[in-house]
């Protein structure tokens, strides 16, 4: 598993300890969220740093939302405080469209449901942004 980047560090820190998801007796953290986005997304090691509107950098941003507020409780103002020119209304879209990808785009349930994986987390817990009920 590649390993991130230690200029991410500093912002994951305010929120990296009291939001944590307990899968399997296991701890999952936020550094453990990014860690699975990068193994399919390799070209995009700083994704959370850059204000690029590149798919390459804007579907991992999308993922770590979705993910981040299903599976850590996190809040959208925590989330968009740990991503570049990210606010609030930023993080609900991306979640909103991650929705949309999801049930649409192929390559991207595929690579969602491969960090998924790498995380242990079962794909049918991925409820829809506004509702509980499920994305499949």
């Amino acid at each position: 598993m590649k390993k991130i980047s230690p200029y991410i560090y500093p912002l994951l820190k305010h929120y990296l300890l009291p939001k944590e998801y307990v899968k399997n007796d296991r701890m999952l953290t936020s550094k453990d969220v990014i860690d699975a986005i990068l193994t399919q997304y390799q070209d995009s090691e700083n994704f959370l740093l850059t204000k690029s509107r590149k798919r390459k950098y804007v579907e991992p941003k999308k993922i770590y939302c979705k993910l981040c507020v299903d599976f850590l409780n996190m809040t959208n103002i925590e989330i968009a405080s740990g991503i570049v020119s990210y606010d609030h209304s930023v993080v609900i879209y991306s979640r909103e469209t991650f929705d949309d990808l999801f049930k649409f785009n192929y390559t991207f349930r595929h690579k969602v449901i491969k960090i998924l994986n790498v995380l242990g987390i079962d794909e049918k817990k991925l409820t829809k942004t506004h509702s509980n009920e499920k994305i499949y």
